[in-house]
């Protein structure tokens, strides 16, 4: 699906206008196979928990394995990427639009509504950790300068 502008023209060039429409086309493209991939995926998951119950019920079983278990598929991890790129652009766009207005909004909530995809609660948790990390890491050189000394 990946393939380089110049792969699909047989080596001619194409003029700077046309390369980033390909580009777009390409990108467009990518993201509409990974949200059919994902769809396919999840009636796929849905069929695999009702046949593990079904299976279940001609055993014999009292209970049904969904209620305590499921099956999942992950979609492959270049498609996630694509999605999410192009997810997270649109969502750029969309709240410049927002600042340019003056409208006030929280990011992190349009996001999370938006990119699902994205643990956004453990996002903003690592993000808080490293800023963290960092800020330590710059106070403890500049303590450390400054300060002669024979050991």
């Amino acid at each position: 699906m990946i393939w380089s502008v110049w792969e699909h023209t047989a080596g001619k060039k194409l003029p700077g206008r046309r390369v980033a429409s390909f580009i777009e086309h390409k990108r467009h493209t990518n993201v509409a196979f990974a949200t059919e991939i994902i769809d396919q995926q999840e009636g796929d998951i849905k069929s695999l928990n009702t046949l593990m119950d079904m299976t279940a019920d001609v055993k014999g079983y009292q209970w049904k394995p969904s209620d305590y278990v499921s099956v999942s598929l992950i979609p492959p991890v270049v498609l996630i990427l694509q999605l999410i790129e192009m997810t997270l652009s649109s969502v750029g766009n969309i709240s410049g639009v927002f600042q340019n207005m003056g409208m006030k909004f929280d990011p992190y909530y349009f996001l999370e509504q938006y990119v699902p995809h994205i643990d956004w609660d453990k996002f903003k948790e690592k993000s808080a950790g490293k800023t963290l990390e960092d800020k330590v890491k710059t106070d403890m050189s500049g303590a450390g300068q400054g300060q002669g000394g024979v050991y």
